[in-house]
């Protein structure tokens, strides 16, 4: 039976939204502005949260330009999570291949053919062997997921 190191579902108490997947990658990437090198920037719309706003030269630009991510119109955790998957794969050996089909019954909102392109991207992505920002980008995030999901609870002695 197939069984990822963390189920999805799992995957996305940890990044709710596609903007905190997306705020996720700028900090462990450290991205920053394609014209004037800033790293400090805001993000433009909810609907297209890889938009960002440079406040130094005011342009916008896509923090996703020129990455393997550049994508059409799927959710940036799919990827994230699809290539977390590989990492534990290629790192720890935790399972031999992906079984997709398994995956998009996990992984709501997407289609087979979409999930059999970024896995395909990915896959060839992992192949090489000079990749260093994809090595920090899925060690940090490892580091995230490893750590057990907690809600924030306060003491009984704070209530009033």
């Amino acid at each position: 039976m197939y069984s990822p190191p963390i189920k999805y579902d799992d995957f996305l108490q940890k990044f709710p939204t596609e903007a905190n997947a997306f705020q996720f990658y700028q900090k462990s990437c450290g991205i920053y502005c394609p014209s004037c090198g800033d790293k400090q920037f805001s993000y433009l719309r909810d609907d297209k949260p890889y938009m960002a706003y440079c406040k130094k030269c005011h342009k916008e630009f896509s923090i996703l330009k020129d990455t393997i991510f550049v994508r059409k119109e799927t959710d940036f955790r799919f990827w994230l999570y699809i290539g977390y998957l590989h990492y534990r794969m290629q790192t720890d050996m935790i399972i031999d291949r992906l079984n997709i089909a398994a995956l998009q019954r996990d992984m709501q909102g997407t289609t087979y053919k979409s999930l059999c392109r970024i896995n395909r991207k990915l896959a060839r992505w992992f192949d090489e062997t000079d990749a260093s920002d994809r090595d920090n980008l899925f060690a940090s995030l490892h580091r995230i997921l490893s750590v057990p999901y907690t809600r924030l609870t306060l003491p009984t002695s704070d209530l009033v």
